[in-house]
């Protein structure tokens, strides 16, 4: 080795060294779903995918809700209440909670009053035209009836109170309606949430971080756990459900991080065995680890320096280059081990060098365009994979042959296995009638299955992973609430007052859905949520009435009320009022938790108001009902992810063909041949459309990551067709040997770094991990077909001839 050698040597491992050391300095993952939503799309599908992203980073997400049930009902809320003062006690707990709420607070009837009663005027009626109506003799007749109905009632002791200056009841309407919206179904028992349907206390927390922030909320849920499990030993048969999405995406995280290190430890075994067997070279391990390492670190860093953090997807992406990275080395291996005794590494490399470069080079391409991809999850698996593979053939091209050795031991299990190659994959290169065989059945059997795709397929269908903590999470949601938090209206506005006034219609068309039968109920604060405008308008029509005092006070002494009992109502109405409600008033209110699960504030600046449905009894009339307003939309949660894959399909099929057309033209320029080329390329994508159809006969949702998977085996698998064709073409007997041996011993280290996938806990990882492990299999089979069904050997026949 030279010293310029041993320079590049030094520079290299100082260079991977310094990429090791900022990884572990920087490291985070994280494994937020909606990275997989478009952010480079227009319209609802924009607006779609903005709105998930809001929500999931948002007060909704960020609450969790626990039931307490002991063995009976003082039991259970003094458990209850317990629990509260002990999470507000541990410093574990109380530093990263932001609400502790296991009842309504104490000053609650009187924050409430304070913020409402003296805007009463504002509520008595939705507009100025139903304003007339509740003015005219007949509704004040009513009123008045209906004031003395409710004084009859034994518990009218505050009424009385308020009565004077409230003869409309417009202040315990509003009450009324906070008591049922609140908390959804829960009652007060004792100062204390209670689900008389669960027969369980209710406790209500809330976390500064966001539930996808594990590295804040790994600790909560071990100090909740902590927590619970010391209250158990001194509460008998105590039983605590919870909800949230923290658990899930702690889930998601951990088991990521097994599959990660199962599978990389499995593939490691594996690939070591396997190298062992065919090289008897504990050196060729040791060196096969230096590209796929560094490779792993350049994506891994890359990552980090763009993004902050690493997601788990790309960093399972990265493991499993473990078995694609190797590639390159297993090729140069395989080459000087056929090699003439005395020929040197760098000369192996220099006959193989050109084909390796276009087989990086038609990886690469792939990658690359998937750096324009709307989804920004795909970009980040994009970039970490793309430098990754480039990395690893600077550092086989670059290190390896001055650290491999020139002889290569002989193993009886390489001979037995090259023979095994020659009699079957070879034997295919020969053989024109099966090959095209094999051809028709794969091109055949996708075609069959194609018209069974399904539609609606999206990434999270293939998110739903631990069945146990998704009954935990129904059971809690169903008692707490009735209410369909997965489907809801959106009521959007350029401004506060726009979302207001959609709000305000979003709430009106839902109570026509109640009355023509088609919704049961809703969840809203629609009607606490007035238009400026229209609230100083209808103030200043009371203010100037100067028959409402004499005819509101003939109709309630006719009912039998004492002449000018209600004078405080107009007193009150001729002071100076407060402003009208708006929802910051909220914010600074009891109502804040509520108001902040209601309102959502879009990245382009726009506001969004939910409206949470229940009793869907019409979904499409209802939906009808709503697409006629501009400014609402009918939002199934599936549609998050379904509209968002709907919308982005069309953009990755144009990047898929770009790809495809990008790895064409690399090959027929190195090629130079049209049928050389066809037959580098038409393996691995009859081998994409032949797995894509075993997927869908298998019962697979097929979404865009499933389907990026399957451009990455085209680009992948591209390799063996050009190794074979490079070979096949060639006058050197050795080519053509060694490449059988390298696509072969390719194909299984793929299978074992990628292929492994499949066995993954995470179905996401599972699917992409199944995917091209079938892919790839297909295309080791599908690339020696080719060269005999497109006469690429005949003509090399003819070619030498003349010469």
């Amino acid at each position: 080795m030279s010293a310029r050698d041993r320079i590049k040597l030094a520079v290299g491992l100082v260079l991977i060294a310094v990429m090791g050391l900022f990884s572990g300095l920087h490291f985070e993952m994280e494994t937020d779903i909606t990275v997989f939503l478009p952010d480079q799309e227009e319209g609802d599908a924009q607006t779609l995918a903005e709105l998930s992203r809001a929500m999931t980073h948002g007060e909704l997400t960020r609450t969790m809700v626990l039931l307490v049930r002991a063995e009976s009902l003082e039991k259970t809320l003094e458990a209850g209440r317990e629990l509260e003062v002990r999470l507000r006690d541990d410093a574990r707990t109380a530093s990263r909670l932001a609400i502790i709420e296991g009842g309504p607070p104490p000053d609650y009837e009187r924050a409430v009053y304070e913020l409402f009663f003296p805007r009463r005027f504002d509520y008595l009626a939705r507009d100025r035209e139903e304003l007339e109506e509740t003015l005219s003799e007949e509704s004040l007749e009513a009123a008045a009836n209906a004031l003395l109905e409710r004084l009859a009632n034994p518990t009218s002791t505050m009424l009385t109170q308020i009565a004077p200056r409230d003869p409309f009841l417009i202040f315990p309407s509003i009450f009324d309606g906070l008591a049922r919206s609140g908390r959804g179904d829960l009652s007060v028992l004792d100062g204390r949430y209670f689900s008389e349907r669960a027969k369980s206390g209710v406790l209500f927390i809330g976390t500064h971080a966001g539930a996808f922030d594990t590295r804040e909320n790994a600790p909560l849920i071990e100090a909740l756990e902590d927590i619970l499990d010391e209250l158990r030993e001194s509460v008998p048969a105590l039983h605590v459900d919870q909800s949230g999405v923290h658990r899930f995406a702690l889930r998601a995280e951990e088991m990521i991080k097994a599959d990660i290190t199962r599978i990389s430890l499995f593939s490691v075994v594996l690939l070591s065995s396997l190298l062992l067997l065919l090289f008897r070279s504990l050196r060729f391990i040791a060196l096969a680890s230096l590209p796929i390492g560094a490779g792993m670190l350049a994506g891994l860093t890359a990552s980090l320096l763009v993004y902050g953090r690493v997601h788990g997807i790309s960093l399972a992406f990265g493991a499993a280059m473990l078995g694609v990275t190797i590639d390159y080395v297993v090729h140069l291996y395989a080459h000087q081990a056929l090699a003439p005794r005395g020929e040197s590494p760098r000369k192996s490399l220099e006959a193989i060098d050109r084909t390796l470069i276009l087989c990086a080079a038609s990886t690469t391409v792939g990658f690359f365009v998937l750096l324009f991809a709307p989804l920004p999850g795909l970009r980040e698996v994009a970039l970490f994979a793309m430098l990754g593979v480039i990395t690893s053939l600077l550092v086989t091209r670059t290190f390896l042959p001055l650290l491999m050795p020139w002889e290569i031991a002989h193993t009886p299990l390489r001979t037995a296995l090259m023979r095994l190659l020659a009699s079957t994959l070879g034997a295919l290169r020969r053989n024109r009638l099966f090959s095209g065989s094999l051809f028709i059945f794969a091109i055949a059997f996708a075609a069959l299955s194609l018209p069974k795709l399904e539609e609606g397929s999206t990434i999270a269908d293939a998110s739903v992973f631990d069945e146990a903590l998704m009954r935990e999470d129904e059971r809690v949601r169903e008692a707490v609430t009735r209410f369909d938090q997965r489907r809801f209206v959106v009521a959007i506005g350029d401004s506060e007052d726009e979302a207001t006034l959609a709000y305000q219609r979003a709430g009106a068309i839902a109570r026509e859905a109640i009355q023509a039968g088609e919704l049961e109920s809703y969840l809203a604060l629609d009607s606490l949520l007035v238009d400026a405008q229209e609230a100083h308008a209808m103030r200043a029509r009371l203010q100037r009435d100067d028959t409402l005092p004499k005819r509101l006070d003939r109709a309630f002494t006719e009912a039998g009320f004492t002449p000018g009992a209600f004078a405080p109502f107009f007193r009150d109405l001729d002071q100076q009022l407060p402003p009208p409600i708006r929802y910051d008033d909220l914010l600074d209110s009891p109502l804040k938790t509520l108001a902040g699960t209601t309102r959502v504030e879009l990245s382009d600046g726009r506001i969004a108001y939910l409206l949470f449905l229940h009793g869907i009894r019409d979904t499409e009339a209802l939906r009808a009902r709503i697409s006629k307003e501009d400014r609402l939309l009918f939002v199934d949660q599936s549609d998050l992810m379904g509209a968002s894959d709907d919308a982005s399909a069309g953009s990755i099929r144009k990047l898929a063909l770009i790809a495809l057309f990008g790895v064409f033209l690399l090959i027929a320029l190195r090629q130079r041949s049209l049928r050389a080329a066809l037959a580098s390329l038409l393996p691995s994508l009859v081998a994409a459309f032949f797995t894509l159809g075993v997927l869908i006969q298998l019962g697979r949702a097929i979404d865009l990551v499933l389907v990026t998977t399957l451009l990455l085996i085209v680009c992948m698998g591209v390799d063996y067709g050009v190794f074979l064709v490079d070979a096949e073409r060639s006058a050197d007997p050795l080519k053509q040997r060694s490449s059988l041996l390298a696509i072969a011993l390719s194909a299984m280290t793929t299978v074992m770094g990628f292929g492994l996938l499949a066995l993954a806990s995470h179905p996401l990882l599972s699917s992409i991990g199944l995917t091209a492990l079938m892919g790839i299999l297909t295309c080791l089979i599908l690339a020696p077909s080719a060269i005999a069904l497109l006469g690429i050997s005949k003509k090399v026949g003819t070619q030498r001839s003349e010469g």
